[in-house]
């Protein structure tokens, strides 16, 4: 594992990213063209993917999950606080008209979303400090026990609130 990834989880699965309409048949074809040769996991809510197990992860042949995991309230308070364990001061921006609302056009909708999406690639960036800190601190001695550790409720209360919450 290159230096950079050190403290994360390893994993030979190939990750689909399908719409949400979409992911029981990814399963289904996969399931009919290979049958029980690979070990397909399916992720498509948060709820799903806090199941998961690290070695569920790394014996996985195949991850089918959504592309809304990834924009999910669940999902995006968790980022934030993993991205507040590296920057404190880190707070995703809030959308114009929320996630459902109607969104102004223009050029504020085009600052307002790239600032976002700066945002959340910061806060992604944030997951390899967090995960070699959570390795550091011995939270992850091997990728097939290692247990994933949620920030204190109290980051949760000081994040506010994020891209679609009122």
């Amino acid at each position: 594992v290159p230096p950079v990834y050190s403290g994360f989880i390893p994993s030979r699965a190939t990750l689909i990213l399908a719409p949400t309409n979409l992911h029981s048949q990814w399963i289904a074809e996969i399931t009919k063209f290979t049958g029980k040769t690979f070990k397909v996991i399916s992720v498509p809510t948060c709820a799903q993917l806090k199941r998961l197990t690290a070695r569920d992860i790394v014996e996985a042949d195949v991850i089918v999950a959504t592309y809304r995991l990834f924009y999910s309230t669940p999902y995006l308070r968790r980022l934030q606080e993993v991205a507040k364990t590296q920057q404190p001061d880190f707070c995703f921006p809030r959308l114009p008209g929320g996630e459902k609302g109607g969104h102004p056009g223009g050029r504020m909708l085009l600052r307002t979303t790239a600032e976002w999406a700066r945002a959340y690639r910061s806060a992604f960036d944030s997951l390899a400090k967090w995960a070699r800190a959570q390795a550091d601190t011995g939270r992850m001695t091997a990728a097939s026990t290692f247990e994933p550790v949620t920030p204190s409720k109290g980051l949760h209360q000081e994040a506010g609130t994020l891209p679609g919450e009122d």
